[in-house]
């Protein structure tokens, strides 16, 4: 799991799907707003399962500067402006 110190930034954590078909999923507190912004963001980019993942198959190659996009976005959520200050960095 991927924690940010202090009150600011969602835990997110990286994990095989236990369904064993070697597919992986990127997982974040589905209490948050995060999967609807990535949803809004990168729907045609990625999977998502609920409010809660995004999922990898090991047959696909993915834009990683997307992922790296949603993984800054859950590190600084909750910080004021911080969704303006990645504004053009990952695309």
């Amino acid at each position: 799991a991927f924690s940010t110190p202090g009150k600011t930034g969602s835990t997110f954590r990286l994990d095989e799907i236990k369904r064993g078909d070697g597919k992986y999923a990127l997982y974040f507190l589905c209490q948050t707003t995060l999967i609807g912004t990535f949803r809004e963001l990168y729907a045609d980019r990625f999977i998502f399962e609920g409010s809660r993942a995004i999922i990898f198959a090991p047959d696909r190659i993915y834009d990683e500067a997307g992922i790296a996009h949603c993984m800054a976005l859950a590190m600084s959520f909750g910080r004021k402006g911080a969704a303006a200050e990645f504004r053009g960095q990952f695309t």
